[in-house]
């Protein structure tokens, strides 16, 4: 099973297959220190697995070009301060939706 941890920009080998992705995250976490509730794991395409899904799923992991990717959910509070809406040269981007007109 080959995972790629995002935020150390690295390929790994998990031998053998676990079963689930459940066990997966176990693994992850007792081998690089990622704790469970952070983990995010996608596949090519963006889909994202479930702790009840079964491995290997639609065939991700099992090769080199196609790992389970792992994401690491961050907990610092400054991220929850950013907003919502961007702005352009301080002026809402939704202000500016009222000078858009119907096709």
């Amino acid at each position: 099973m080959y995972i790629f941890l995002m935020d150390q920009g690295q390929l790994e080998q998990l031998t053998p297959t676990p079963p689930s992705v459940s066990r997966l995250q176990g693994e992850v976490e007792e081998k690089f220190g990622l704790n469970v509730d952070n983990q995010i794991l996608l596949v090519s395409g963006g889909f994202r697995l479930g702790p009840d899904d079964r491995l290997p799923y639609n065939g991700a992991g099992l090769n080199k070009s196609n790992p389970i990717y792992v994401f690491t959910r961050t907990t610092d509070a400054s991220e929850s301060r950013q907003p919502d809406i961007l702005s352009v040269r301080g002026e809402s981007l939704l202000d500016r939706s009222r000078f858009v007109t119907d096709l």
